[in-house]
């Protein structure tokens, strides 16, 4: 999946810089880091966009207002309850998201783009400079990438909400 810029005399043409920097979908399911040009549906073209508040476009996001983070995270994009999500096959078994952990995890914001569950305070809020006992670790799962294995999903958001309150 490439999206790609529109074209304006003043630029020249941003398409290769916008197709080196996004060589695949898998690049950008993995890191999730979505150009700040894609963030303004007018310069994409494309028939299905990302939705603007799908918490997948904000990871290691920078140059955003307070005002825009607030707004950001009170209008969050949520997926219907009619939504049919990529099944994840482990064995003989299918799992898949359920919508019902939105409700039960008011920090839990699933993103299309990603498709996967992120932290919607952590990615939006939480310092990107590190983590952990002097800051060496850099945050992963939940925050930079997004979580998809739906197999162990109650005890990792259990253990993530654990995190947040101490």
């Amino acid at each position: 999946m490439i999206y790609k810029k529109k074209k304006t005399e003043d630029e020249g043409d941003v398409t290769d810089e916008i197709s080196n920097t996004i060589q695949d979908e898998h690049e950008v399911e993995v890191c999730c880091t979505v150009l700040p040009e894609l963030l303004n549906p007018e310069n994409v073209t494309n028939e299905k966009l990302p939705t603007k508040n799908d918490i997948g476009l904000y990871v290691k996001h920078s140059h955003i207002t307070d005002l825009e983070l607030y707004d950001i995270f009170q209008n969050i994009w949520t997926p219907s309850s009619s939504s049919n999500f990529e099944p994840q096959i482990i064995g003989n078994k299918k799992r898949t998201f359920q919508i019902s952990w939105l409700q039960r995890f008011n920090w839990l914001a699933y993103s299309e783009v990603c498709k996967g569950t992120l932290c919607k305070v952590c990615v939006l809020f939480l310092c990107k400079s590190g983590a952990g006992k002097g800051s060496h670790e850099q945050p992963k799962t939940l925050v930079s990438l997004p979580f998809k294995n739906w197999k162990s999903a109650l005890e990792s958001f259990e253990k993530h909400s654990k995190k947040n309150i101490s």
